[in-house]
């Protein structure tokens, strides 16, 4: 198999296809926050019980693939790919199953604040 992940472009990484597969139903296990002052970072739940992590860029509010802008398997979503599509629709569907009783009203808000400025962003 291919690598999913295209690095032609050097500091640019586009991913344009799952590196794992998302576990269904879908599910948001964790919204975390970074020190860096805008940085969210939210894990879903992948089909082998592992966590997928993806984050919300501090610049312009791109959801990006991986843990952290700086780390080696940091990915931009690739633009108007069907992947693109896949990842906020997961995104949309596991929202709606966020529950108060385990995540903070606070971090719900930032979560939707997040994922409306990605969505404009993309396009979606």
């Amino acid at each position: 198999m291919s690598s999913p992940f295209d690095r032609s472009i050097t500091g640019y990484a586009e991913l344009s296809e799952w590196p794992y597969q998302p576990g269904y139903p879908e599910r948001i296990t964790s919204i975390s926050f970074y020190r860096d002052g805008g940085t969210v970072g939210v894990t879903i739940q992948g089909k082998n019980g592992k966590g997928i992590e993806f984050f919300f860029e501090r610049f312009l509010g791109r959801l990006c693939y991986g843990e952290y802008e700086t780390k080696d398997h940091a990915a931009y979503i690739k633009k108007k790919s069907s992947f693109e599509k896949e990842v906020y629709l997961y995104f949309e569907k596991a929202r709606k199953k966020l529950s108060p009783s385990f995540f903070q009203a606070s971090d719900i808000d930032a979560f939707d604040q997040c994922f409306k400025k990605a969505k404009r962003y993309s396009g979606i």
